[in-house]
């Protein structure tokens, strides 16, 4: 299991929130749990194909929690006047997507194949929304009919 954990709970701070950590849940339940530097690829990547192995080899499960830190707010509009506006600011230099370019070019890769692959991601994200904004709309029903028990079923 991967839980994405940026640190909030709607409005407040995770650890405000809750007593235990999710390291301690898992404990508490014999379930294997790492975490990582959510912000770090080349960190998720090292620890997920360790969490995998492990998995393979004693077939039990195993909990990877990547920390990261939500950047934008809880919903579109929102303004986060609850946090600290120093922090908001500085949020874009932990970017994964930069730090992993930065780490790139600091490895000797040169910033145009870094650009030919943004380039291409934005073609293939265009593309995406375009064919998601043509297709039909789905039949509600069919999204719902494994979620809902018929009356009397």
């Amino acid at each position: 299991f991967v839980c994405e954990n940026n640190g909030w709970s709607e409005f407040s701070p995770s650890d405000r929130q809750i007593a235990a950590s999710l390291e301690k849940l898992c404990a508490a339940y014999g379930i294997g749990h790492r975490e990582v530097d959510g912000n770090d690829v080349v960190a998720v990547a090292t620890v997920s194909a360790d969490l995998v192995a492990a998995m393979r080899e004693d077939s039990l499960p195993q909990v990877l929690e990547c920390r990261t830190t939500r950047v934008r707010g809880h919903f579109e509009g929102d303004r986060q006047d609850y946090r600290d506006p120093a922090e908001v600011a500085s949020l874009s230099a932990r970017d994964p997507i930069v730090r992993a370019r930065a780490g790139l070019v600091a490895a000797g890769i040169d910033e145009s194949v870094c650009d030919a692959i943004d380039a291409q991601v934005a073609v293939e994200v265009e593309t995406a929304v375009d064919a998601a904004l043509a297709a039909p709309e789905p039949d509600v029903n069919d999204l719902l009919s494994d979620v809902y028990t018929p009356a009397g079923g």
